[in-house]
């Protein structure tokens, strides 16, 4: 087990829609629980990482993760939730969706300053499995595979999938189809490892 010292700061993330059909959860669009409430306003609070250790984690990974979380600001009565999630979020970026972040022990050691453990077991890191569009008649699917641009047995990363479905509406608005909707819907492998995603296509309201 090897001990990281760094020091982070500020995070956010964005996941795409998906469904579970497995026993490992593939993480939906987040909606943490909040101890906040309408007057707590988030402010630069700096957060010094003593310690990020997890087993079987090589210093790539890690670092990325790092350089993930380094960005955005946190709300004092969220903190904790924040820096967990936060966490988390980041490796299941890199396809590691059985992501367990925890246990934390958050120390503040000044104003807008606080010290904090993290314990991660990133778990098997998936891949991208086969890709399969239904509902689609409007564009042919080697468009679609082309406007998703998702790499075949690359890590599975939820932000290129967001990215990858907002390319698709693109292509049919490009076309005359603006209200056009695609939904992914992701299951695992767990035997090989992959994430299959079918995306469904819903192009009813493009002829209304």
């Amino acid at each position: 087990m090897r001990a990281w010292l760094i020091t982070i700061g500020l995070l956010v993330g964005v996941f795409a829609q998906a469904q579970d059909q497995s026993s490992c959860p593939i993480p939906r669009e987040r909606v943490p629980t909040s101890n906040c409430t309408s007057g707590d306003v988030k402010r630069n609070i700096k957060v010094n990482v003593a310690a990020l250790i997890g087993a079987g984690i090589d210093a790539d990974t890690m670092l990325d993760a790092v350089e993930r979380v380094q960005r955005h600001s946190y709300r004092p009565c969220d903190l904790g939730l924040e820096v967990t999630e936060r966490v988390k979020e980041s490796f299941q970026r890199l396809g590691y969706f059985c992501a367990n972040v925890g246990p934390i022990a958050l120390q503040q050691n000044g104003k807008d300053q606080y010290e904090i453990r993290i314990h991660v077991h990133p778990g098997v890191q998936y891949r991208v499995g086969e890709c399969t569009f239904t509902g689609a008649t409007l564009l042919s699917a080697d468009e679609l595979k082309s406007a998703l641009h998702m790499k075949p047995d690359s890590p599975f990363n939820t932000e290129s999938v967001r990215r990858g479905i907002e390319n698709v509406q693109k292509s049919y608005a490009k076309k005359g189809h603006p209200n056009v909707t695609a939904i992914p819907v992701a299951s695992l492998d767990e035997k090989n490892k992959k994430i299959a995603l079918e995306i469904k296509i819903q192009e009813s309201v493009a002829s209304q």
